[in-house]
């Protein structure tokens, strides 16, 4: 478990703080470097070059009509499931959708603030969100219960999972039951900066 440090603020002079605060300037140029061909490759190819990417990176040879996960595998994907690990996703799920509905704020408010004049907020959900899920030497349902449940509670009408695939071509089962039970039936084989990418420009099989 990695350490955690605490700094009291107060305690910290002016040099101090302004380090604490520029910490996180890290320089990612380098990395934008990396990621720009990536991203025009798929904005101008579309699904082609999500297919040459699963190839490249996640050494797994996919065609366009398997980038989007089947109903039969997210069937299967409870099969391969231990039943008390599906039991713990569905605790968990029912935990984090009973907070955020009481986090959820009323649809509309309205105060009269003066005779005939009223004033309010509205609350309407995104049309549609990606939700990114990693996949590296372990599992990730957690990610797709936490990311997955407030977006269902706030009333998202398209929400699709971003997640890498194996070599073999699948995803991992824990995440499809997650999904599933949470209510997120559109997952994509994709991962990295071409997922990100995918779900920004559209392909031929991603809507944007």
């Amino acid at each position: 478990m990695p350490n955690v440090s605490f700094h009291d603020l107060s305690q910290i002079d002016a040099a101090g703080r302004s380090a604490l605060m520029r910490r996180s300037e890290t320089d990612l140029s380098g990395f934008m470097e990396k990621a720009a061909p990536i991203i025009e490759a798929v904005r101008t190819e579309g699904d082609a070059a999500l297919v040459r990417f699963a190839r490249d990176f996640d050494k797994t040879d996919l065609d366009a009509t398997r980038l989007k996960v089947s109903p039969a595998e997210f069937d299967a994907a409870f099969d391969m499931v231990d039943e008390n690990v599906v039991a713990a996703i569905r605790f968990g799920i029912d935990n984090i959708r009973h907070f955020h509905e009481e986090q959820r704020p009323e649809a509309m408010w309205l105060k009269e603030m003066r005779p005939g004049a009223y004033a309010g907020d509205r609350f309407t959900p995104i049309r549609s969100v990606a939700l990114y899920v990693p996949r590296g030497k372990g599992a990730f349902p957690s990610v797709t219960m936490m990311t997955a449940v407030p977006a269902v509670v706030a009333g998202v009408p398209e929400l699709a999972i971003m997640t890498p695939p194996a070599p073999d071509g699948s995803v991992d089962a824990a995440t499809l039951v997650a999904a599933r039970i949470a209510g997120v039936e559109t997952v994509y084989k994709c991962g990295g900066a071409q997922a990100v990418a995918a779900v920004a420009y559209g392909t031929e099989t991603i809507r944007p």
